[in-house]
């Protein structure tokens, strides 16, 4: 596969883990170190292109466990201080040897510009960004205190929050053209669907 591709004003990074860019050797480590060499590396593969960070409009995260996650986003912030991308970040198994965070990116030529508020103070993510024709949401959990063991009642938590993240930058789900879903087993998968298929 390609590290990075290019079609028109659209720059698009595979999948990347902590691998030094000279040898393409891993690079072991805890958390924080494979997150600044991925990122270190990102920002070498986005100046071959021209762009920068700021040109970053949607990223996704991949961790191989959840206590990973504020030493991750930790060291993410210090590459997205102002208008971050929208972003979504999943726990997965990961192909890589050694590998507990990957992270894909894709940026664009055409000026850049956040929709919505950043998630919050903690968060290095924007709601929405926008760049070109195309509008990228952040992903979206739906548990909350009353419905943590009720997966249709998250699912339909999902939507709304989309809904109104849509709805505030002049969409409906009718505009909608891709929906990643991620579920913690695959025998929610049907449920989910049929949820989804109310909202499409």
């Amino acid at each position: 596969y390609s590290y990075i591709v290019r079609a028109g004003d659209w720059v698009f990074l595979s999948g990347l883990v902590s691998r030094r860019p000279s040898d393409d050797q891993v690079v072991p480590g805890p958390i924080e170190v494979q997150t600044k060499t991925i990122l270190d590396n990102a920002g070498m593969l986005l100046k071959t292109a021209g762009l920068s960070y700021d040109n970053v409009v949607a990223s996704r995260v991949f961790i191989t466990d959840d206590t990973y996650f504020e030493e991750m986003n930790n060291q993410y912030r210090r590459y997205f201080t102002s208008n971050p991308p929208a972003r979504a970040t999943a726990v997965a198994g990961l192909m890589g040897v050694d590998a507990r965070v990957e992270i894909t990116l894709i940026a664009s030529a055409a000026p850049k510009r956040v929709l919505g508020p950043s998630v919050s103070p903690s968060l290095p993510l924007s709601s929405a960004g926008l760049a070109g024709d195309l509008r990228f949401l952040s992903g979206a959990l739906g548990n909350s205190d009353t419905n943590a063991d009720d997966l249709a009642a998250q699912t339909r938590e999902v939507f709304a929050r989309i809904g109104r993240t849509l709805d505030g930058v002049g969409l409906s789900f009718s505009h909608v053209v891709e929906q990643t879903v991620y579920l913690t087993d695959v025998w929610q998968q049907k449920r989910v669907d049929d949820i989804s298929r109310q909202m499409f």
